[in-house]
């Protein structure tokens, strides 16, 4: 208990300050409405900034569920401050889900991105329908939360860029305990999932905001990897407003509304493109038979300990075949891997038995397309909600 008086003195020591800064970077418009403990409240995915920002709208100290790259960038000095709560991502793990409960049963509140991910595409990710069996069993309040405009402040593709434009959050809907006791947890799922949607093209339909910054389009090949005229995989390159296929010499850009423009460009959203393209990497997994789908060179491996610190194993080529990743002498079979999943722009995770590895590059790769060939090869009905 004596840590979590230091968590809340802290916040409230930090709030009008944090709060005055990330306003006015964002241009954030949080609508404030303080909730009472023990609650668990759920939103949206957008920013990597989401857990303070959400934390505007609702004041009160929360404790809030964070991925292991957060504790391998920031360590001690976080958990010593806000004592957040560990998961690694791409897995299900009970010790987290332990902790959770733990918390709100001592009256505090618990925040959860149940997408378990950044959105690349501006729509909401499947959400992680444990997350529904965890609040029913809680006895704690449900508060949903949703961000709006968060998509085009901070595109996951863009790395640290910032736009400004507008965003908000705001607290939707508030189900007590006994409301929920009532409910099956397929129910609670999708009043979730209602709640916290968002299509960041249709809420920019609506306010029709510029949203302003440097090199608008650079690293947006991070999440689109197909072409559109010519089809090449991997050739799609960005620069400043601009992006090309060095295959083809197919030309966009990518403007102050987020849209695309370009002579023969067949798409004008990120989220088109990407849905189209998820149906084309199903083909070549289709198609695959033994040969390689996919491969960038310049990858680093490394495997990571239950403390978040990361040691270097290999670095070279990671190839993609039917059955298995591959980098240098090492093989991941499908068939042994229990977790994948991406975090930031491009750092692939993954799961093997009960280790955990990392795949980056200091080169912009597109490493997102091996999750979506993953599924394609495993489970085909997934690859149009990563």
């Amino acid at each position: 208990m004596e840590d979590s008086r230091r968590h809340r003195l802290l916040w409230n020591i930090a709030y009008y300050p944090i709060r005055a800064a990330l306003c006015l970077r964002f241009n954030y418009h949080p609508k404030v409405r303080p909730i009472e403990g023990p609650s668990i409240i759920v939103s949206n995915h957008v920013t990597d900034l989401d857990p303070l920002l959400l934390a505007l709208t609702v004041r009160r100290f929360t404790y809030f569920v964070a991925s292991e790259h957060v504790f391998r960038r920031f360590g001690k000095l976080l958990t010593w401050a806000q004592g957040p709560i560990s998961r690694m991502k791409g897995t299900t793990a009970s010790s987290t889900a332990m902790t959770i409960l733990r918390r709100v049963r001592k009256g505090f509140n618990v925040a959860i991105f149940p997408e378990a991910n950044r959105t690349f595409n501006g729509v909401n990710l499947e959400i992680v329908e444990s997350t529904a069996k965890l609040i029913r069993s809680s006895g704690a309040s449900l508060v949903t939360h949703r961000f709006r405009g968060g998509y085009f402040t901070s595109p996951r593709w863009s790395g640290n860029s910032i736009r400004r434009g507008r965003m908000t959050g705001e607290i939707v809907n508030i189900y007590p305990p006994e409301e929920l006791k009532k409910m099956k947890p397929e129910e609670i799922a999708d009043i979730i999932r209602r709640d916290i949607a968002e299509d960041a093209y249709a809420t920019q339909a609506e306010w029709k905001i510029p949203y302003k910054g440097k090199n608008l389009a650079e690293h947006i090949e991070r999440t689109l990897c197909v072409c559109p005229s010519c089809g090449s995989l991997g050739t799609l390159e960005s620069k400043g407003g601009g992006f090309s296929c060095r295959s083809c010499g197919l030309t966009g850009e990518y403007t102050e509304l987020g849209y695309l423009e370009g002579e023969g460009l067949p798409f004008s959203t990120v989220t088109e493109w990407d849905r189209w393209q998820a149906g084309e990497l199903q083909k070549r997994a289709d198609a695959a038979g033994e040969d390689c789908v996919a491969e960038d060179d310049g990858v680093e491996l490394h495997e990571v300990d239950d403390d978040f610190r990361e040691f270097p194993v290999s670095a070279g080529t990671l190839r993609i075949f039917a059955d298995r990743l591959e980098l240098a002498d090492r093989r991941f079979p499908f068939r042994d891997i229990s977790g994948i999943a991406i975090n930031g722009p491009q750092l692939l995770t993954l799961t093997l038995r009960d280790k955990h590895y990392t795949f980056t590059s200091k080169r912009i790769v597109n490493l997102r397309k091996y999750i979506t060939l993953f599924h394609a090869f495993t489970a085909p009905e997934k690859i149009l909600s990563l």
